[in-house]
């Protein structure tokens, strides 16, 4: 039987909240907005029609939140107060696609309540990106000794293990994919190139990157630039340190790609971690 799955996402903590939890506390029902839209401009040539402009409309998604309980209200209260916030949907075909969002109201209604309900809720989200597919994430960690590794920050999604700091991709999507691209310390003066078939390009990082702090190289247009994140939490603009002369951000183009990043010395002993988000349009 076909379902949907639908989770809100709390980058700032790694947490999800089930929109579809088994005792329907803290549900989201009524989902609306889940598609595309864009605007167009046609031409007529005679009896036919050219489309001469189109553009994106951004989506809005809308839902009503049903709690059963006080203490859930309350919960779901916090986990809204910070943010980015992303939603999942995840069909049963285990299809799962991802869209940002900023949270624009939240109208809580006493009046719709029945005997076992504490109050229903209105929330309405506006997209701050298309819905996308994280088709490949992968994480090149060499061999260390003496402590576990750990992190002091959130992934929303699982990386997978590669085995070498050069990466291959192969993108369906005909809008091509966006990179994050996270270099760990301690390392030094970094690079990076990238195959595609849209030619070469080649990055660099004149610098030193601390151990416990990262490198984040980011490719979405709405959060483009590079950032030194610090273990004490601090983040710095990076782009100073940048290497003017060559190419910095990693778009991927349909088809097959290889990325190589390198440290200093031209070595593959450098923590990388990669993300991939692919656009998808929902039909």
């Amino acid at each position: 039987m076909a379902y949907t799955q639908y989770f809100i996402g709390n980058k700032s903590n790694g947490i999800e909240w089930d929109c579809q939890p088994k005792n329907f506390d803290g549900q989201m029902q009524n989902i609306d907005g889940i598609g595309f839209s864009k605007t167009s401009q046609f031409g007529r040539v005679q009896d036919f029609f050219a489309e001469t402009y189109k553009e994106k409309n951004q989506d809005a998604i809308t839902g009503e939140m049903v709690f059963l309980t006080e203490e859930k209200y309350n919960e779901f209260i916090r986990f809204i107060q910070s943010g980015p916030l992303y939603i999942k949907r995840i069909t049963s075909d285990t299809k799962t696609i991802y869209i940002d969002v900023e949270l624009v109201s939240f109208k809580r209604n006493d009046k719709d309540r029945f005997v076992d309900c504490f109050c229903f809720c209105d929330i309405d989200f506006m997209a701050l990106s298309p819905w996308f597919k994280i088709s490949q994430t992968f994480e090149y960690l060499p061999e260390v000794t003496g402590n576990t590794k750990t992190y002091s920050y959130q992934y929303p999604y699982q990386y997978r293990q590669n085995f070498s700091s050069v990466f291959d991709f192969n993108i369906d999507s005909p809008a091509g994919a966006v990179t994050s691209i996270r270099i760990f310390g301690a390392v030094s003066d970094p690079s990076w190139t990238l195959i595609s078939p849209s030619g070469m390009i080649d990055g660099k990082y004149n610098g030193d990157i601390a151990k416990d702090d990262f490198l984040l190289i980011e490719s979405n247009p709405v959060n483009l630039g590079v950032f030194m994140h610090r273990a004490d939490g601090i983040v710095l603009n990076a782009w100073k340190d940048i290497d003017g002369k060559l190419d910095t951000f990693i778009y991927l183009p349909q088809g097959t790609s290889t990325l190589e990043i390198l440290s200093s010395a031209g070595g593959t002993d450098i923590r990388v971690c990669v993300e991939v988000r692919e656009v998808v349009y929902i039909p």
